[in-house]
């Protein structure tokens, strides 16, 4: 992920807030999930607020259930020092801010003070709160942010779109083996993340800006690994902060971390974190063809004329207008195996994939804001209506 890899550098850096990385994942939808429910009015008080939300984040904290070494760093007296902390901090905030408007905000800088205390740092000299969204699509939690923090920076982290479209499915498809370990590739075609993250890479962050007008720092993953300390300075330099030599280290809570494993290691932070082969590799051609990419390079003509990427010829862009109807290597694949299988439900499940490919693609093209329609998406619930629908043609079968 290369947003992990950018909050892990910028973890150490002694003018920034970093609550826990990749441990307090909440504040990806603080302003869509997390704040609405801390906000009730049967809990709005300092103490309840604060108690509440460590009750709904108790496994960013603790490991009971998670089995993740990362996890294994808290204990339960950090997080009554934590409490203490937060509950001390936001009372504080709101004695002299009344104004209950204004209380998300001061909730959010309590929560990072409170963590970077109870971690033993120095907060005098602090600037930045860092928080992961992951997605341009998430216009609440974006909107939510610039609405508190009219200041707020977003630093977009693109990918040769191929590449990043092939390394999303292959996390997604990671994610759904934890519980089904025989899903393959196809399986994402029938139950709908395919056409999901085909428009999450469509997206991208320059529709977002558009929208919302926040300042936008736009950093390629493939440049950071092949010039990391000259990034990481453009970065610096964008930021106002001073150059530190731990924003060429990836840390978590400033303990080093590996990004290829996801833990916590003793190896050179250096050495791990930056290796342009992990990044410029042909794994996608296993599902997609260079007719693929060439389209869906086309297609992001706009993108990669705004943000300086691969050069795109123009005459792509107007042959990927008219060829983005041909189905790609990895929906023909789905169809064949449910043919092979003599599946219908399955047959019927990929037609419809492509259509709403086209249908997306299409208001991308025509410039309609059809990434508002992805807000309430959820890849567990896409899941449970798949598996739904392979129970209903099984007791029909």
């Amino acid at each position: 992920s290369g947003t992990l890899l950018i909050h892990s550098l910028l973890d150490s850096h002694p003018e920034i807030l970093s609550a826990g990385g990749k441990r307090l994942t909440a504040f990806m939808d603080f302003y869509a999930s997390i704040w609405p429910q801390l906000s009730d009015g049967a809990h709005y008080s300092v103490s309840g607020i604060v108690r509440r939300f460590c009750k709904i984040c108790l496994g960013d904290f603790e490991s009971s259930d998670l089995g993740h070494p990362l996890f294994n760093q808290k204990d339960p007296e950090f997080v009554y020092r934590f409490v203490v902390t937060c509950e001390a901090i936001f009372r504080f905030y709101i004695e002299k801010s009344p104004d209950s408007s204004t209380h998300r905000k001061l909730f959010l800088i309590s929560v990072h003070l409170a963590y970077a205390l109870c971690q033993g740092e120095e907060i005098s000299s602090k600037k930045w709160i860092l928080v992961q969204l992951h997605g341009p699509e998430n216009i609440t939690n974006l909107s939510g942010a610039m609405e508190d923090f009219p200041q707020m920076k977003v630093i977009g982290m693109l990918r040769y779109p191929m590449r990043g479209f092939y390394s999303i499915l292959a996390h997604r498809l990671q994610e759904i083996q934890k519980e089904e370990s025989d899903y393959q590739y196809e399986d994402l075609v029938y139950n709908g993340v395919y056409t999901k993250e085909y428009r999450h890479i469509l997206i991208g962050w320059l529709y977002s800006q558009e929208l919302l007008s926040f300042s936008l720092l736009p950093i390629q993953l493939e440049s950071l690994h092949k010039t990391p300390e000259k990034t990481m300075r453009k970065i610096a330099d964008w930021l106002d902060i001073s150059w530190s030599p731990h924003l060429l280290e990836s840390t978590i809570d400033g303990l080093p971390f590996e990004m290829a494993s996801g833990i916590h290691t003793l190896v050179s932070a250096h050495q791990q974190t930056f290796n342009l082969k992990r990044v410029e590799y042909d794994k996608w051609k296993s599902h997609f063809s260079e007719w693929d990419r060439f389209v869906l390079e086309g297609l992001m003509y706009p993108v990669h004329k705004a943000y300086h990427l691969a050069p795109v010829l123009p005459f792509q862009r107007n042959l990927a207008v008219f060829m983005f109807f041909l189905p790609t290597k990895l929906e023909r694949k789905a169809f064949n195996l449910a043919m092979i299988k003599r599946d219908p439900l399955k047959m019927q499940l990929s037609v419809l994939s492509v259509l709403e490919r086209y249908f997306y693609t299409f208001l991308f093209l025509c410039g309609f804001p059809f990434w508002s329609t992805t807000e309430n998406w959820s890849l567990d619930e896409r899941v449970s209506q798949w598996k739904g629908l392979q129970r209903e043609a099984e007791d029909e079968s």
